[in-house]
């Protein structure tokens, strides 16, 4: 009897399974596929992704060589194939060297412009900043210290990793243009920068002899001193051979 009930319990329990299986064994099957796909797809773009980055290293090795060979033009279609490419570390490399290339040459406009689109392209904010660096050393020959200074604005903000070398670019611009007292405010900021080099330091210091020589002072050092109290200004100063009127 007990055999007849397991038969007819195992009986009941395949055609749950069954109809189970019948109502979502396709959604399941789909699923699996999707799995399987999926992973496959992942695979093959890690393959190609890797794939696209030795071709690009190979590309900006073989410029690289070129250029230590003198041979610059060599080094062009390569650069110009990886600044139009997709791989952001090496668009932003190309980018970089095609900007110190154009600088060799004396074309300080493009080698800015240039490094400007390597900052755009950067993939790391330290490569981003590093760009921003390099165009204001390249504009600081023909831009206004003004303009200087709104290009190298969002890394100089003190505490910044390279804001001592920003400044400096914008104090040195100052000074050629004779805006001596902004200069010496820029030169002071590097001078006391904590986070800034020590030989960074010391050319802030050479400046600052020079526009002490030139009588321009530290805006911390011109500030005049906070003035007499009106109560110690105005009380009168007591005459030791006059004795206090009630005195006997």
């Amino acid at each position: 009897m007990t055999d007849v009930f397991q038969e007819v319990e195992e009986g009941l329990r395949q055609d749950r399974v069954s109809q189970i299986w019948r109502r979502f064994g396709p959604l399941i099957i789909a699923f699996c596929v999707l799995i399987v796909l999926g992973t496959a797809g992942y695979e093959l773009w890690k393959r190609a992704n890797a794939d696209r980055a030795g071709e690009a290293s190979a590309k900006f090795g073989a410029a690289r060589a070129a250029i230590a060979a003198a041979n610059p033009q060599g080094a062009a279609a390569d650069l110009a194939a990886l600044a139009g490419g997709n791989h952001a570390g090496y668009k932003t490399l190309a980018l970089m060297e095609q900007a110190r290339l154009a600088q060799d040459r004396g074309e300080a406009q493009q080698a800015a412009d240039l490094f400007v689109q390597a900052s755009r392209a950067a993939p790391t904010a330290i490569a981003r900043d590093l760009a921003i660096l390099r165009s204001g050393y390249a504009a600081s020959a023909f831009e206004t210290a003004e303009q200087l200074e709104r290009r190298l604005a969002p890394i100089a903000e003190p505490g910044g990793p390279l804001s001592p070398l920003a400044r400096e670019i914008m104090a040195a611009r100052h000074f050629e243009t004779g805006s001596y007292k902004r200069a010496r405010a820029l030169y002071d900021d590097i001078a006391l920068a904590l986070e800034a080099p020590p030989g960074l330091r010391e050319r802030a210091q050479i400046a600052i002899g020079v526009l002490e020589g030139l009588g321009v002072r530290s805006a911390l050092a011109s500030q005049t001193p906070a003035e007499t109290t009106p109560d110690a200004a105005e009380a009168p100063a007591s005459d030791p051979a006059q004795p206090p009127e009630n005195a006997p």
